[in-house]
């Protein structure tokens, strides 16, 4: 079985969480592990920034998920990113 591994900031504790054949986490089950979390990020070191992961016209979480990499969960109350490292991203995705 292929699974993602994300660190829960809030709860300070790692979760992995089992894929569909296409690579997806279904919204139901992204909420009913993480209730309260409105999206998953990663560094990506390349460009030096956190990337989210888009969600699918269906609310689930379709990508090609890397299992070298430890996803991190977004809340609503935010998580403590640097204003820095988003501001990086941002100019490093406009063409």
């Amino acid at each position: 079985m292929t699974y993602v591994h994300i660190y829960d900031s809030k709860k300070k504790h790692d979760t992995y969480l089992f894929l569909k054949q296409d690579n997806i986490i279904q919204k139901d089950y992204f909420i009913g592990t993480f209730p309260g979390a409105t999206g998953i990020l990663y560094k990506d070191e390349q460009l030096n920034g956190y990337v989210s992961i888009p969600r699918d016209s269906d609310g689930n979480f379709q990508f090609e998920w890397d299992q070298n990499v430890v996803y991190q969960l977004i809340y609503v109350d935010g998580m403590k990113i640097k204003k820095n490292d988003l501001m990086t991203l941002y100019v490093s995705l406009i063409p």
